[in-house]
């Protein structure tokens, strides 16, 4: 019994779950709009997106480089870019909108980030939030919470928060909201290198599973050969 268990472990540790990244935004260009796309962008002014350059940061009294591993003892990167949120008026709403493939494991959690400064000299208010809802179900996946800062509001602080999914989640639309906050288009929520991963379920390989019943089989046939001679 020892020895199958064994052939077993074998058979399968060339079989691992690999991530999935079903956000990965650097703001570096231009953001995808278009519906037949996954994720697409868009927002509640719907007059366009203020992506900006590393050298834009400087410009909104932001910093031009981030802990981008949330490592104190490496050095900083310069940011790939970001967005202001607020482009053209307060409170504007950012939402990446995403399909849910049919291969991620929902036994074990995702996982969001994403870096946030604040432009603005005035008090953080009304606070930016982010939230996660399955549109097709209409489920709240992750209710609205408040974005945190650095104390210094131009440094990017990382933000990170654990997804929680469901089996009925699979093949879902979902949507990725972010709240600017703030009065205007002056002040409010800035946006770098926002990632959501999940992982896959683990799917044998073609390899792997000829091992297996190599393996097995060849186990069998000594069984065989034990017992007739």
């Amino acid at each position: 019994m020892a020895v199958f268990v064994l052939l077993l472990s074998l058979a399968g540790s060339c079989c691992a779950a690999t991530d999935l990244l079903l956000v990965d935004e650097p703001f570096d260009g231009p953001l995808e709009t278009s519906t037949s796309v996954s994720p697409h962008w868009f927002d509640t002014t719907g007059g366009g997106f203020e992506v900006y350059p590393s050298g834009g940061a400087s410009q909104r009294v932001l910093s031009t480089t981030y802990d981008h591993d949330a490592n104190g003892s490496t050095p900083q990167v310069t940011i790939p870019g970001a967005i202001e949120v607020n482009d053209s008026a307060g409170t504007v709403t950012l939402t990446a909108e995403f399909t849910l493939p049919n291969n991620v494991d929902t036994e074990q959690t995702g996982l969001l980030k994403f870096f946030a400064a604040y432009r603005g000299y005035n008090a953080i208010f009304p606070n930016p939030t982010v939230s996660l809802t399955n549109v097709t179900d209409s489920r709240t996946v992750l209710a609205a919470s408040n974005v945190i800062f650095n104390a210094d509001k131009g440094i990017w602080q990382i933000n990170t928060r654990q997804i929680s999914l469901l089996a009925g989640d699979l093949g879902d639309t979902f949507r990725l909201n972010f709240y600017g906050g703030g009065s205007d288009n002056n002040n409010g929520l800035e946006l770098t290198d926002v990632t959501f991963a999940v992982a896959t379920v683990v799917v044998p390989t073609p390899a792997a599973a000829t091992m297996g019943l190599l393996l097995l089989a060849g186990f069998g046939l000594g069984r065989r050969r034990d017992r007739l001679f």
